[in-house]
């Protein structure tokens, strides 16, 4: 399972020649595109009134995840889990709020091919579970080629929201194997957190590279899935405890807090389950 052993190195030069053309090119531009590849098996999007987890096929061609996309039935309008808001002289990101209508969840991959799961409705006050590990995976046509124009979902938004890669030793690896989790973290009805804080059990469960940013961002390694996640930006929002036993994409939205109210755990278990063929 690759990490940041070797790619590095790499990242780390296809960074500087993405600022470059970055400040070539104007402040709108991404300051930093992500070229490795990724390959997660569940996806959990979280937000304070639902939560929606994603089962994903193992893809045979290797080409990677490019990107999670909602295709709003009634209009035909294609949504990325979140949009670029302009302000002042830089773009900020913002989680999409979802209305309560039919989207088809499309999952693309880097080669152009995608999977498809009708019908989802994402209801207030619902734990849905979709299974896609059996949906038929779609050819690239011309369709999915003008979905990878869009922004991928590791790319950064904005110059002033570059990826900072903080080296961390943060004890040894428990166990030979490990999961990559990536994602972003948001608070309620905010733009995305600035520097994403996030702890597992003692400290001593998370591998010692963590990719953070100032666009919500964040990438690591996990060794003890016994161990739950802690997730927090201001005290201002609660802090919810997250578990997974796999590689996955995680986007959250931290709900805000009642003064003296204790942090939520949140636990995963769905009381709806779909599957499509």
């Amino acid at each position: 399972m690759r990490f940041f052993s070797f790619s590095l190195f790499f990242s780390f030069f296809v960074y500087i020649q993405a600022m470059a053309s970055c400040l070539e090119q104007g402040e709108n531009s991404f300051a930093y595109i992500d070229t490795a590849k990724w390959f997660p098996e569940e996806f959990h999007i979280i937000y304070p009134d639902k939560q929606l987890t994603l089962k994903l096929p193992f893809e045979k061609d290797q080409s990677g995840v490019r990107n999670l996309l909602f295709q709003s039935q009634k209009s035909g309008i294609i949504y990325l889990l979140d949009t670029v808001i302009r302000i002042y002289a830089y773009n900020a990101r913002h989680y999409t709020k979802f209305s309560e209508e039919k989207y088809d969840v499309i999952l693309l991959y880097n080669n152009g091919k995608y999977i498809k799961y009708n019908d989802v409705i994402l209801k207030k006050g619902t734990s849905i579970e979709l299974d896609m590990r059996n949906l038929i995976l779609q050819s690239k046509d011309s369709v999915s080629q003008q979905w990878l124009s869009l922004r991928a979902f590791n790319d950064v938004v904005d110059f002033q929201s570059q990826r900072d890669i903080n080296i961390q030793k943060l004890g040894t690896a428990i166990s030979d194997s490990a999961i990559h989790i990536r994602g972003y973290l948001f608070p309620e009805d905010e733009m995305a957190c600035t520097g994403p804080l996030i702890s597992i059990g003692s400290g001593m469960s998370m591998r010692g590279i963590i990719m953070q940013s100032g666009d919500g961002f964040f990438e690591f390694e996990l060794y003890d899935i016994s161990q739950p996640i802690k997730f927090s930006c201001t005290i201002r929002y609660l802090q919810p405890e997250i578990t997974v036993t796999v590689n996955c994409g995680l986007f959250i939205i931290l709900e805000e807090s009642p003064f003296g109210k204790e942090n939520k755990i949140i636990r995963y278990g769905s009381s709806e389950i779909n599957n499509q063929q």
